[in-house]
């Protein structure tokens, strides 16, 4: 069974690999794919980055890490969500990014204000 921990390892080092291969393939994309495959890549490192917070939340314990690990988990998905809507050619749009920022404040507020792990965790999920 796959612990927490080593799942996150394994996200980061693998969304890196990911996010360095994009980087350096990125001059061979055709010009209408590399706009998509430029926020597919950013969103790919900040994913990494997210989980990478995560593995070092095990070590440093300190609950302000936790909202920022979660943005950078969220807004990289958001810029997956745009980097597709990108590739077909739909309008971009503020509202992409709205669940991120719901997330983002939902999970300080679960951090800070009422510290509830469930919370956090059902407006991870939800956003």
């Amino acid at each position: 069974m796959l612990d927490p921990l080593s799942a996150f390892i394994f996200a980061t080092l693998f969304s890196l690999l990911n996010g360095g291969v994009l980087g350096f393939m990125h001059r061979a994309l055709t010009p209408d794919v590399q706009p998509s495959a430029a926020d597919w890549r950013v969103g790919t490192l900040l994913v990494a980055g997210g989980a990478a917070l995560f593995v070092g939340l095990a070590a440093v314990k300190a609950d302000w890490v936790l909202p920022i690990a979660n943005a950078c988990w969220l807004f990289g998905l958001a810029l997956y969500w745009r980097a597709v809507r990108r590739f077909f050619s739909q309008p971009d749009s503020f509202w992409i990014y709205v669940p991120a920022i719901a997330g983002t404040l939902g999970n300080a507020f679960f951090v800070f204000m009422i510290p509830s792990v469930a919370n956090r965790v059902v407006v991870a999920t939800a956003c």
